[in-house]
């Protein structure tokens, strides 16, 4: 539905409130975003075993007052912010993969949240006909005119 006539506010809007970080400015916020997640990084591995907490991009998010999903966002606007975005998750499912393994989370909580926050998949395939075997496919002959089936 368009603005009321004399809308003085709807002028020139093209819809949306303004973006925090300009277009232009994503590939300088991309290599913060890699600072971030670098100093997260280096910043947990000083923390007492029993006051570690994982950090996710929803945090870095939070900080800048932005979304998760205005992250998303600017991926597509921008190649080298999505780059960056994907060095940031790697940095981020390494420190969730390095704390795991050295007991500082709950087993199950980390598990859950390297499915989420990482690409892990809880996902089996097992071939239960074939025993590892090539499966030939069954071969439909039509049969010749004249001839019933």
């Amino acid at each position: 539905m368009p603005a009321p006539k004399g809308n003085k506010f709807a002028l020139g809007n093209k819809g949306g409130r303004p973006r925090i970080i300009k277009e232009k400015e994503l590939p300088a916020f991309g290599l913060e975003l890699i600072a971030w997640a670098e100093q997260k990084y280096k910043e947990i591995l000083k923390v007492p075993k029993d006051d570690k907490l994982p950090f996710f991009m929803r945090t870095f998010a939070r900080e800048y007052n932005i979304s998760q999903d205005t992250l998303n966002n600017y991926c597509e606007q921008s190649k080298e912010f999505f780059g960056s975005y994907n060095k940031a998750r790697q940095i981020i499912g390494e420190a969730l993969m390095l704390g795991g393994l050295k007991g500082w989370w709950h087993p199950t909580a980390f598990i859950f949240v390297a499915k989420n926050e990482t690409e892990m998949k809880d996902k089996t395939e097992t071939d239960i006909t074939s025993k590892g075997e090539k499966i030939i496919g069954i071969q439909y002959i039509e049969p010749k005119r004249g001839e019933s089936s």
